[in-house]
């Protein structure tokens, strides 16, 4: 058996692997009081719709100094990107090599990444310019689904950049125990969750979140699913466990990368109903393993020794076939659950999905602005509504 313990929405390691690239880079977390006094910001990803509560701190900024730098390396055009004093056109992919450029131009040795097709090397130059002309500059990284370049790449580069700069990093990885999980994880001894997906002939068990609903997963078979309602894990499941909800839990998460906060239980679960933990206690106990009481001294989470990724001299990314389906998240959708079934009701009753297309490409497809289309590629489809992005470069 193995313990999978990942960061939220983890269905890829995309944001774990983030997470180590910035442990190793020795770069400063800030919170999101701490963005409010920084005098510049690069934004890599759509980080406003992966955590809308970081954007305050940047337009609080915004808002005493009209003239802050706010560059945006985003190929999605998300929500970021329509304040953006400093676009960096770049394709899907190109993160890496964006950053790169811009960090030469501020005077912060980099690897020579071959700049791909499509990637504007004047705009990043420029970007990079006025980031160095910033006393505390603050990245903000949001590793998105589906997105090329290594991410563990980006976040080492991204937290050296801050450093030698004086500035610091806030990762925004949708969920607030996400760094907790990956400095817990080997002192757990866990694997992350794309590590157990990859062991298909292990049974499964699941406390706590949908995992069928999440990945979208069809036709699998689970051991025991404990969870607080119905949902397609428990439908698939030989033992169905219930277990309490959100309210009736307390607990223990990191808010801005490095402050541990204690929550207190709303009001008890029903009689019969266990909480997380002592499901798998007892599970555990049953099995003959001694399971350990609840405790609240964890102990300090600290930061990994994790090793320096490797950035390998001239290499560039790869030139992506248009067009590109990229996938995001729409910021009112932020941490409800809709992308993980968690709170499954929500994509009943909640808005359609969206789908950016950049004016050239929706002239040429002969849509409009709020049209609701199609969405294919190879067997999977969704209906969405049309938004005409200005900020998104055609083919994505």
């Amino acid at each position: 058996p193995h313990l999978a313990a990942a960061p939220r929405y983890n269905s890829l390691s995309d944001f774990e692997e983030l997470l180590l690239g910035t442990e190793a880079s020795g770069a400063a977390y800030l919170s999101d009081a701490d963005l409010a006094g920084c005098d510049g910001f690069l934004i890599v990803g759509d980080a406003f719709a992966a955590n809308p509560a970081c954007s305050r701190g940047v337009f609080n900024r915004r808002a005493a100094d009209a003239r802050v730098a706010i560059i945006v390396i985003d190929p999605g055009g998300g929500s970021a990107a329509k304040f953006a004093t400093f676009r960096v056109a770049a394709p899907p992919g190109a993160e890496l090599a964006a950053i790169a450029e811009l960090a030469r131009a501020a005077g912060v040795d980099s690897p020579p990444i071959a700049p791909p097709d499509g990637m504007d090397v004047r705009s990043a130059r420029s970007a990079g310019l006025a980031l160095a002309g910033c006393k505390r500059p603050a990245i903000i990284l949001a590793a998105e689904y589906g997105r090329g370049g290594d991410w563990r790449q980006i976040g080492y580069l991204a937290g050296k950049l801050a450093g030698a700069l004086g500035g610091g990093v806030a990762c925004q990885t949708t969920g607030a125990n996400a760094l907790a999980a990956v400095r817990l994880g080997p002192r757990l001894a866990a694997i992350s969750l794309a590590d157990a997906l990859a062991r298909q002939g292990a049974a499964w068990v699941t406390v706590g979140c949908d995992l069928l609903g999440m990945l979208g997963i069809r036709g699998r078979e689970i051991l025991a699913a404990g969870a607080a309602f119905a949902n397609r894990s428990t439908e698939a499941a030989e033992f169905v466990m219930p277990a309490a909800i959100a309210m009736e839990l307390g607990g223990m998460y990191l808010l801005g990368g490095e402050r541990q906060v204690c929550l207190e239980a709303l009001l008890p679960p029903p009689a019969g109903v266990l909480e997380p933990a002592d499901v798998i206690g007892s599970i555990a106990r049953a099995g003959g393993v001694e399971a350990p009481g609840p405790t609240t001294a964890v102990g300090a989470l600290s930061r990994l020794a994790a090793a320096a990724p490797s950035i390998p001299a001239g290499c560039a990314a790869a030139a992506a076939a248009s067009p590109v389906l990229m996938l995001g998240r729409q910021a009112a959708d932020a941490g409800c659950g809709e992308l993980t079934s968690h709170a499954s009701w929500q994509s009943a009753v909640g808005s359609p999905p969206s789908v950016r297309l950049a004016a050239a490409d929706a002239r040429r497809i002969g849509v409009k602005d709020l049209d609701m289309v199609e969405v294919r590629t190879g067997e999977l489809h969704v209906r969405a509504c049309v938004r005409i992005n200005h900020a998104l470069d055609a083919g994505a």
